[in-house]
C-alpha cells in the first residue's frame, strides 16, 4: 500500500504542479495550495547531501514563477515596510551564517524555505488584493484538501499518518504541518464577511474542525480554542458601542462553548486519538509519557547542554545555518548520520534553534521580525477594522506554539508554513481596501476593491 500511496502523490503533485504552472495565475494559486499537500521527499530522501527535484520545483521554481508572472513593478504598491525590512534583516543574516556552517546543503535549504515564504507572501498578497482569495475559492481548496486527506487516510493505507498505534488524519504530509493549514483557512472562515452563502460557510468550519481533531495535533487543538475565543472578542467589538466589563466576560464564556464542546467529543468519540492523551495524565503517568514530547524534551536538553559549552564568538553569531544537526548527531549516532541528517527539523523549537544556530545576533533578529509583524497587525486593524487582520492575530497565537514546538521555519512549500502565509497575506492586502467597492490604481493598471470577506 505504500507503493500506492507514493504513485498517487507523484501523480497528483504533477497535476496540481502543472495547473499551478499553466494555468492563469488566479487559478494557479488555487493550485499551488494544493500542491503544498504533496510532500515528495519521502522518508529515504538523504537531506543533508541530496536535493529533491520535486521539492526544489514547489519550495523555489514556482513561488519564483508566479513573482515573474506579477511583475515587480505593478506589485510595488503593496510593499509593506517595517515587516518587510525586519524580514530581510533576518533573512541576510541566516544566509550569511551559512558560511560558518558545517553543514552547507542544508543551509542552502533553508535559505531556500525562507526565499520561499517570501515570494509566497508576495504571491498571495497580489492575488487577495486583486479578490481571488474569495470565500468560494477558500471553500474548494478546504473540501479538496480534505478530500486528499481521506484518500490518503482511510484507502492507501495513511502512510503519511500512521506511527506505531496511531492512525492520524492527513493528505500526502505530516499531520501536524496538515492540522496547521486547516486552522488557518479555519481562520480566514471564521472571520469572513461574506453574506451570500451562510451555510457553505458553516459546512467548511465543522469540516475543518473535524479535520483538525482527527490529525491529534495537540498545539493545533490549543490554538483552536484560543481562535474561538479571540472570534468571540471579535464579534462582541463589532456589534457594541460601549464595552463593559460582564458583557464581554458573557460573550467570552460563549466563546468557550464550541471549545468545550469540541473537547467533549474527543473525549467521548475518539477514544484513541493522540488528543485523549492530555486528559488522562495521572499520578503515573508524567508530561514525558505523551505522545513524543519526551523524545522532545530530551532533543531540547541536550541543546542546552551544548550552548553551555559554547564560546563567547558562538553565543554572539551562533554555530552557523543547519548546525542543528550536530544535536542529532550526539542524542543518536546509530539513528542520525551525517550526509542524511535534517538540520532544520531536528531542535522542534525555532526560538532555541535559532539561539543554537544564529546566537542572540539571529534570534533577536528573529523576535524583531514577530515583533514587528504583530505591530504592523495590530496598528493596521486599529485603523481598517479589517477581518481579514484579525484572522491572523486569532492565529497568531498558534504560530507562537508551532515556532516553540516545531519546525515552522523549514515548513514553506508545506501546508502549515503556506496556510500561515496565506492568511498574512490576506492582511497585507487588506491594508489597500477599502468598504467601498471604489477601485484602486495600481502601477501598469488598476484593481478592483470588492466590499467586505476576503476579495
Amino acid at each position: 500500500m505504500g507503493d500506492a500511496t507514493f504513485v498517487v502523490g507523484h501523480l497528483l503533485f504533477w497535476v496540481f504542479g502543472g495547473c499551478a504552472a499553466l494555468l492563469p495565475l488566479r487559478w494557479g494559486i488555487p493550485f499551488y495550495l494544493l500542491v503544498v499537500q504533496i510532500d515528495s521527499s519521502g522518508p529515504e530522501l538523504a537531506s543533508a547531501s541530496t536535493v529533491g527535484f520535486e521539492n526544489t520545483l514547489k519550495i523555489i521554481l514556482l513561488p519564483t514563477l508566479f513573482l515573474l508572472r506579477i511583475g515587480w513593478k505593478r506589485f510595488k504598491p503593496l510593499y509593506w515596510p517595517s515587516m518587510s525590512k525586519s524580514w530581510l534583516l533576518f533573512v541576510s543574516y541566516v544566509a550569511l551564517a551559512a558560511i560558518w556552517s558545517p553543514f552547507q546543503l542544508s543551509a542552502i535549504k533553508m535559505v531556500g524555505y525562507l526565499y520561499c515564504y517570501a515570494a509566497l507572501f508576495t504571491t498571495f498578497t497580489y492575488a487577495a488584493f486583486q479578490g481571488w482569495i474569495t470565500e468560494k475559492v477558500l471553500a474548494v481548496i478546504a473540501v479538496s484538501s480534505l478530500a486528499l486527506g481521506a484518500i490518503q487516510t482511510y484507502f492507501l493505507g495513511n502512510l503519511f499518518g500512521f506511527g506505531g498505534t496511531e492512525n492520524r488524519f492527513t493528505t500526502f504530509s505530516d499531520t501536524e504541518t496538515f492540522a496547521a493549514f486547516l486552522i488557518a483557512l479555519l481562520s480566514l472562515f471564521l472571520f469572513s464577511a461574506e453574506t451570500q452563502d451562510r451555510f457553505r460557510r458553516i459546512a467548511c468550519i465543522v469540516g475543518l474542525v473535524l479535520g483538525i481533531i482527527l490529525t491529534g495535533s495537540r498545539y493545533v487543538f490549543l490554538g483552536l480554542v484560543i481562535l474561538f475565543l479571540a472570534a468571540s472578542v471579535f464579534y462582541t467589538l463589532q456589534t457594541v458601542r460601549k464595552i463593559r466589563l460582564g458583557l464581554l466576560l458573557r460573550r467570552v464564556s460563549l466563546g468557550l462553548v464550541p471549545a468545550v464542546l469540541v473537547f467533549g467529543m474527543v473525549v467521548q468519540y475518539f477514544p484513541q486519538n493522540r488528543l485523549n492523551e492530555l486528559t488522562q495524565l495521572s499520578s503515573s503517568h508524567d508530561i514525558e509519557d505523551i505522545g513524543t514530547f519526551g523524545f522532545r524534551l530530551a532533543i531540547y536538553q541536550l541543546t542546552m547542554d551544548q550552548l553551555a559549552e559554547h564560546n563567547l564568538r558562538q553565543w554572539i553569531f551562533g554555530t552557523g545555518t543547519s548546525s542543528g544537526a550536530e544535536v542529532a548527531l550526539k542524542f543518536d549516532p546509530a539513528l542520525y548520520k551525517f550526509d542524511t541528517v535534517d538540520g532544520n527539523r531536528i531542535i522542534h523549537d525555532e526560538f532555541l534553534r535559532a539561539l543554537y544556530e544564529w546566537g542572540w545576533v539571529g534570534l533577536s533578529l528573529f523576535v524583531y521580525f514577530l515583533v514587528m509583524t504583530v505591530k504592523s497587525c495590530v496598528e493596521l486593524f486599529r485603523r481598517t477594522r479589517r477581518r481579514e487582520v484579525m484572522a491572523f492575530l486569532a492565529i497568531f497565537p498558534t504560530l507562537l506554539i508551532g515556532l516553540a514546538v516545531g519546525n515552522v521555519l523549514a515548513e514553506a512549500g508545506l501546508p502549515g508554513g503556506t496556510g500561515y502565509v496565506l492568511v498574512l497575506a490576506c492582511a497585507a492586502a487588506s491594508r489597500f481596501q477599502s468598504g467601498t467597492g471604489q477601485r484602486r490604481r495600481v502601477a501598469g493598471g488598476t484593481s478592483s476593491v470588492l466590499h467586505g470577506g476576503l476579495a
